[in-house]
């Protein structure tokens, strides 16, 4: 059985369901895949020294990596206030509705979406299991890990 190539460089754009926490509505997301440099860049802007301080911001790591690989939401999903009036909001360029800072309302409104946006594209894994483990799928997927939660070991001599 002939596996699929896997298309490096592609502009593909990937779709997931993310459920906003308050609403319960389900916003369809748009993104395409970070470049090796991005992933580089999101590993390296986690953790930073501060002095003698380790300090972690994995929120906003995961924040600015939801936003660089954001590349739209579903149609006649956002809307906007528009002096008391609502508005409808549209990431497609092409559409009557495009609100061309679109970027903008969803980072300022959407963080927790963002967040969990870059936690997932930068951070998720999938790895092959032994077969009884998986009940034949061939395939685990393993949630991202909380690096909120990852203990720094202190530097020697400390």
């Amino acid at each position: 059985m002939s596996q699929p190539l896997l298309v490096l460089g592609s502009t593909e754009i990937k779709k997931v369901l993310i459920t906003h926490a308050s609403s319960q509505i389900e916003i369809p997301v748009f993104y395409r895949e970070p470049t090796t440099k991005e992933r580089l860049a999101y590993s390296n802007s986690i953790v930073n020294r501060m002095g003698r301080k380790v300090v972690l911001d994995t929120a906003t790591a995961r924040l600015r990596g939801g936003l660089t690989v954001i590349t739209g939401v579903g149609e006649g999903i956002l809307g906007r206030d528009d002096g008391g009036k609502v508005k409808a909001v549209s990431t497609d360029p092409a559409s009557a509705d495009y609100y061309p800072k679109w970027k903008d309302l969803v980072r300022d409104h959407l963080g927790q979406e963002l967040m969990l946006l870059g936690a997932m594209v930068f951070e998720g894994s999938v790895v092959h299991t032994a077969p009884e483990e998986d009940e034949g799928t061939g395939l685990e997927i393993v949630a991202f890990a909380d690096a909120d939660s990852a203990e720094i070991l202190p530097e020697e001599g400390n």
